[in-house]
């Protein structure tokens, strides 16, 4: 509950007074839709990377929500990442009415190459 009382602050004050610079990291062809990262939020320390994700797509990634906003961390060292907390917007780009997903799966995933999580993490472990 902790997790996402931070998250939820972190995002109102980084994100909704428009301090975010959305960079458009990858398009999932298959579905369409667009990742992109928050560049400034991209926090690092020791192996570890703590950044925003946002999902966009031109159709409802599920039922009425056409975004989706992440808050992910990396291990660089292991390849892996995960989800920390997670809102479905109604909105393209992150906009429209909230929710929260209280059910986030918040275990390591280990992207496939040339995946687009592959391609996700490999950006933020860069920067």
């Amino acid at each position: 509950m902790n997790r996402i009382l931070l998250s939820t602050l972190f995002y109102i004050l980084l994100v909704q007074n428009g301090f975010s610079e959305w960079k458009s990291i990858v398009q999932n062809k298959g579905y369409k839709d667009t990742y992109y990262i928050d560049t400034q939020s991209i926090r690092k320390f020791d192996n570890k990377v703590l950044w925003w994700e946002l999902r966009d797509g031109p159709i409802p990634i599920s039922k009425k929500y056409f975004s989706t906003l992440h808050y992910m961390e990396g291990d660089c060292n292991y390849f892996r990442h995960k989800i920390l907390s997670q809102t479905w917007l109604t909105g393209r780009m992150g906009v429209g009415r909230r929710k929260n997903n209280e059910n986030v799966n918040s275990k390591w995933v280990y992207p496939s190459p040339k995946s687009t999580g592959s391609v996700i993490l490999n950006y933020v472990c860069r920067q």
